[in-house]
């Protein structure tokens, strides 16, 4: 980012943060725009790899928007339990998935680590701690970006220690991006 005399950015000048916050648009910004632009221009027509796995992914939305909709979709054109090949026309089908499956075979721990992180987050948010964070955090303001990028890993390395990245992630990523906003 280029300096100005006194050794600030523009954007730290004008309190304006180069993330867009602000309504106006400055002439760093459309630089960015255009490149940006420029560079997508360049990157040419999708590659085949690139289009089975757009397909793929607009297939995938499709399919988890359209499973049950309302009591219809495209379950309803699949039995409850997966059947066996089990073709006896005596013995019943025995489902190839059951719970006994389940419990051994699912990694619960890592779903639990999971769940755990995103209700942490949601209890540091509902409670007020990730606004007192970002307020303490609010004070590193006058300081140089790097010593900023500096505390802020310092402690989400601290943070990670202690809870799961995903509950991180989700308190201090608008935590941070508040910081730099402001």
């Amino acid at each position: 980012m280029p300096q100005h005399i006194s050794g600030d950015p523009p954007w730290r000048k004008s309190g304006l943060a180069p993330c867009s916050c602000s309504s106006k648009t400055n002439e760093e910004e459309i630089l960015i725009k255009n490149l940006i632009k420029e560079d997508f221009k360049n990157l040419g027509p999708f590659s085949w790899a690139e289009l089975c796995v757009l397909t793929l992914f607009v297939t995938l939305c499709v399919a988890w928007i359209t499973r049950d909709i309302g009591g219809y979709g495209w379950t309803n054109l699949f039995p409850e339990e997966i059947p066996s090949t089990d073709t006896s026309k005596t013995a019943p089908k025995a489902s190839l998935l059951n719970w006994k499956i389940v419990n051994e075979k699912m990694p619960w721990g890592l779903y639990l680590l999971l769940g755990g992180g995103f209700a942490l987050a949601e209890g540091m948010e509902v409670s007020g701690l990730s606004q007192w964070i970002g307020d303490q955090l609010s004070s590193l303001g006058y300081l140089e970006d790097w010593v900023i990028v500096l505390v802020c890993s310092t402690l989400v390395c601290f943070f990670t220690e202690v809870t799961s990245n995903s509950a991180v992630a989700t308190i201090f990523i608008p935590i941070i991006g508040a910081l730099v906003c402001d």
